[in-house]
């Protein structure tokens, strides 16, 4: 398999093709057999929950206590219907600065654990288990 081109930002020529005659092989298959094709589309959605599952998890586990602190913060912030700020945030977890919230919820996108929004003033969204909520 080869790597996608960083440089240009996506895939080589080379991709694109194996990419066209890939979706080209799983029409033709879908309209051959929609039946078989529904199931194994049915079971790759299953497992890709799994696998989600599974990587939130362990991100989860590699938490250090702040980054946990700050997390379960912006938890129960969105489960009340209130997105933080970076200030709040950084209050909850016995910051002083902003700039600390800010890197605690960094952190915390990085590790896949929080998606932020865009262009809403700094909101946070979280994500939980590959489901989005708030």
């Amino acid at each position: 398999m080869t790597n996608i081109n960083k440089e240009e930002g996506g895939l080589s020529e080379e991709q694109k093709r194996a990419l066209d005659r890939m979706i080209e092989r799983l029409i033709s298959y879908y309209y051959r057999h929609p039946a078989e094709f529904m199931d194994a589309l049915e079971r790759l959605r299953e497992l890709d929950k799994r696998i989600k599952t599974r990587l939130y998890s362990e991100a989860l586990l590699s938490l250090t206590e702040k980054e946990f602190k700050a997390f379960n913060f912006i938890r129960s912030e969105l489960q009340r219907g209130h997105s933080p700020s970076v200030r709040e945030v950084a209050k909850a977890i016995g910051l002083t600065s902003s700039r600390s919230g800010a890197r605690a919820i960094k952190i915390l996108v990085e590790k896949g654990i929080l998606r932020r929004t865009s262009n809403l003033n700094g909101r946070i969204r979280l994500q939980i288990y590959g489901h989005e909520s708030c």
